[in-house]
């Protein structure tokens, strides 16, 4: 699961990834509770959760970045706009 997990944040399908982690989850819980969960396994987690993180940042200051751009090209674009023109 975990390779699903990393091909879906890289891809940006964030609610594919978190559909992806909330089924992990599950399975690691029932491997806690039967005593199975090995330190390796939940060391490979963290990384996971951690490289999710990053990844999820990232890609949310560059939609805000982008956001911003947006806004700032109506403001440019009303300043400019022709009042003659009414949109038809």
């Amino acid at each position: 699961m975990i390779p699903a997990i990393r091909e879906a944040v890289a891809s940006g399908e964030f609610r594919k990834a978190l559909e992806l982690w909330q089924a992990y989850s599950e399975v690691l819980q029932e491997r806690a509770r039967s005593g199975k969960l090995e330190a390796a396994e939940l060391a490979e987690v963290g990384r996971l959760l951690a490289w999710t993180k990053t990844v999820a940042q990232t890609a949310c200051a560059q939609g805000a970045e982008e956001l911003g751009r947006l806004r700032m090209s109506c403001h440019v674009a009303a300043a400019y706009r022709d009042p003659r023109w009414n949109g038809s």
